[in-house]
């Protein structure tokens, strides 16, 4: 357990002079940041899922957009038939 370890190391050191017992304490958390940065954390599963999620509306979107450009291009005459139109500027 990681708290009772910290407890123990506390303990160990109790007996040192202030000037080894704080060097010892910071190389302890220097071992401990370096494990930390070096090991696996739960950003690494971000890094994993960059482009996972895609916005199911945006499918949507992209279709209405088409069909709408579409529509712009093909109109119909008086007569029903589909003629050219052209696009507003």
């Amino acid at each position: 357990m990681p708290k009772f370890e910290d407890f123990k190391f506390c303990m160990s050191i109790k007996g040192l002079s202030d000037e080894r017992r704080d060097e010892v304490w910071a190389h302890r958390r220097a071992e401990w940041w370096a494990r930390r940065r070096l090991g696996k954390s739960s950003e690494d599963v971000w890094e994993a899922r960059q482009d996972v999620y895609s916005d199911p509306l945006e499918e949507k979107r992209r279709q209405q957009a088409a069909e709408a450009a579409a529509t712009a291009v093909i109109g119909t005459t008086e007569t029903g038939a589909p003629s050219a139109v052209p696009l507003a500027a």
